[in-house]
């Protein structure tokens, strides 16, 4: 798997501080790609040092009856993160996990790419996996993604991609990449299903 580094949208502001205690809020803006409107959903960790994207269902797959089309599957989302007063956030981690069903010969990559509003995308993050392979997967990156800055209401821009890649395979047999909160393909485990989670950096903001 390889893991690209992910470069600072912007200067960070003052001191690390802990979650505030209430007054966050998160709502998507909007979504398309991939995942049809009602598909993705996201909540707030109880402790509020992270949020969770999960999917109902994000699938790339080639060979079988695949389609061209299914060999690459991009779920975008823009999300409103209401910070309160006298706080701002960045982005520190992201957790990701699926499910991959590959043949021999065959490989998958996901990929995630985060900015925020106004300011070019970061690095990508890219991890691939090959086959023969039946399994479920996580990786995790920590990412120095820079501070909203202080006192501005800008969204926040998430991309996760599949791709599924036919290579040496037998092309009569399908592949597939997904990130599904069902339970996915026979024989398969399910203990990570389908989700990203980011976690929070937050900093006070000075007066």
């Amino acid at each position: 798997m390889v893991a690209a580094a992910a470069l600072p949208l912007v200067t960070a502001g003052p001191a690390a501080a802990d979650p505030p205690p209430d007054g966050i809020t998160i709502e998507i803006a909007t979504v398309n790609g991939g995942c049809p409107a009602g598909s993705v959903s996201v909540s707030i960790s109880e402790d509020k040092s992270s949020f969770q994207v999960a999917f109902g269902d994000l699938t790339a797959s080639v060979g079988g009856d695949s389609p061209p089309s299914a060999a690459k599957r991009i779920c975008r989302l823009n999300l409103r993160i209401h910070a309160p007063q006298g706080y701002t956030y960045e982005i520190t981690a992201i957790e990701q996990s699926g499910a991959v069903n590959l043949e021999a010969g065959a490989s998958a990559q996901v990929t995630q790419q985060y900015y925020i509003q106004g300011k070019k995308p970061d690095t990508d993050l890219v991890h691939v996996l090959t086959g023969p392979s039946n399994r479920d997967w996580v990786f995790r990156d920590t990412i120095p993604s820079g501070a909203m800055p202080c006192g501005e209401q800008r969204n926040l821009n998430l991309a996760t991609e599949l791709q599924a890649n036919l290579g040496t395979s037998d092309a009569s047999k399908k592949s597939s990449i997904w990130m599904s909160s069902g339970t996915g393909l026979p024989g398969v485990r399910t203990a990570y299903p389908g989700r990203v989670t980011y976690s929070f950096g937050w900093t006070k903001c000075t007066t």
